[in-house]
């Protein structure tokens, strides 16, 4: 059976208190006294079990101290609580992803001071002029150490693993070998 209509002994089908609550409302939302007034041969009481049994479909609010019934479409509110779900996740990527940003942003501004303060002490070792080429020399040598850097990233996620290598002597021999590199 199902849980808007039963069937008696005689065979004949009557509407439950649910689907009676649902013919009476006119609207999504109602007073309960509308509701109570429509249905007239109900009581408060059994028509509040009846939005308590409904699974979800009845819900009851209060708005200025005056009982309503809600009739709430469920497959929108699971699309509507799934789409929050996933702004949510997104908000969370969002914020570690500029978190880590931060982090390496940090980090850079960390090796510039040192790089700073490295070309500081060699320019009172130098003393005089050039101040223009001195500060191109110190961007260049933080450019060529990024690259680096980089570069030893790239050659680990590639040798970790192991990386089959040929080497080929002055004779024109090949040897092969599996070439592997320790990170810790």
């Amino acid at each position: 059976q199902s849980r808007r209509f039963t069937v008696d002994d005689e065979g004949l089908v009557k509407k439950t208190l649910l689907q009676r609550i649902l013919d009476a409302m006119e609207s999504d939302i109602e007073t309960m006294q509308e509701v109570l007034d429509k249905l007239m041969d109900s009581d408060g009481d059994s028509v509040r079990a009846a939005v308590a049994d409904s699974r979800g479909e009845l819900r009851f609010k209060t708005a200025n101290d005056i009982e309503l019934i809600e009739h709430v479409d469920l497959e929108a509110d699971q699309r509507l609580k799934q789409e929050h779900e996933r702004e949510e996740r997104h908000k969370t990527k969002e914020e570690k992803r500029k978190a880590t940003a931060k982090k390496t942003r940090k980090r850079g501004a960390e090796e510039e001071e040192v790089e700073e303060s490295e070309s500081e002490s060699s320019e009172g070792e130098g003393g005089g002029g050039g101040g223009m080429n001195r500060e191109a020399e110190r961007k260049a040598l933080a450019f060529r150490r990024v690259q680096v850097q980089r570069k030893i990233e790239e050659f680990l996620k590639l040798y970790t693993k192991g990386q089959h290598l040929t080497k080929i002597n002055d004779k024109g021999k090949r040897f092969h070998r599996r070439g592997f590199v320790d990170t810790t």
